[in-house]
């Protein structure tokens, strides 16, 4: 072997070895501890502490609900940012709404605003999400089978029962799938929602379930400073859901 040759196959070994070592140096800094003041500046905390816990002793079940929310303006004007956060009972349908009290929308060539109602919400949530609105189903269930007919029944087509997932309460959650995804559960055309997107909470004891459709993007909150943009009271108020 040529001594040009040997002298390459050296450099070579000596520069693999020394790559090697540095990236061995190189290990410890990234188990270095994260700095928690960035991570909070990314995801803020939602303030709870001036909320509200409405209960509905009829229904049989309980929410935290802000005191207001991110007002929405399709007028784009400087309308007010903040609007309050509104309860409408429906009790003959075991259902109720949370909404917006209000949002501006441009109609007839004016900018108006519209004020929820009851009769526009039930209007709206016969078939769907009602519009910046969360409606609440109380549902009457005896068991898997009345859990079943209640998903086929009230969610989008091809929405069927997954499975229930018992809480430290003795509650359970109950997640749903559409009968046309793929085997290993991923979505490729379907209505069905994924689970961010519905709430479905079951209490044996109490022989009822509480039923929730979620937005794709934010009903309720508020914009920040912070990196992340906004405080999302979703989830919040959906963590705070149980029954009385």
């Amino acid at each position: 072997m040529k001594n040009w040759v040997k002298i390459l196959i050296i450099a070579i070994f000596i520069l693999v070895g020394l790559i090697l070592f540095l990236n061995k140096k190189e290990q410890p800094s990234m188990l270095a501890p994260i700095d928690k003041g960035v991570v909070a500046n990314i995801k803020k905390s939602v303030d709870t502490s001036n909320w509200g816990e409405y209960i509905n002793s009829q229904l049989g079940f309980s929410i935290k609900i802000p005191p207001e929310t991110q007002c929405l303006d399709r007028c784009g004007g400087s309308k007010n940012p903040l609007v309050p956060v509104k309860i409408f009972q429906d009790n003959n349908n075991n259902a109720v709404y949370v909404t917006p009290e209000y949002y501006y929308d441009y109609r007839d060539e004016k900018c108006e605003k519209i004020e929820a109602s009851l009769a526009s919400l039930q209007a709206q949530g016969k078939t769907v999400k009602p519009f910046l609105a969360w409606k609440i189903d109380i549902i009457k269930v005896d068991n898997l089978d009345d859990i079943k007919k209640f998903i086929i029944e009230y969610y989008p087509q091809n929405c069927i029962f997954r499975d229930q997932k018992i809480n430290d309460n003795g509650t359970y959650d109950i997640s749903i799938i559409g009968d046309d995804w793929t085997t290993n559960g991923e979505r490729v055309n379907s209505t069905c929602p994924y689970e961010m997107h519905y709430k479905i909470l079951y209490s044996p004891e109490k022989h009822k379930l509480i039923s929730v459709k979620l937005p794709i993007d934010y009903d309720f909150f508020i914009y920040n400073d912070s990196p992340g943009g906004l405080d999302d009271y979703g989830q919040e108020m959906v963590k705070s859901l149980k029954f009385e």
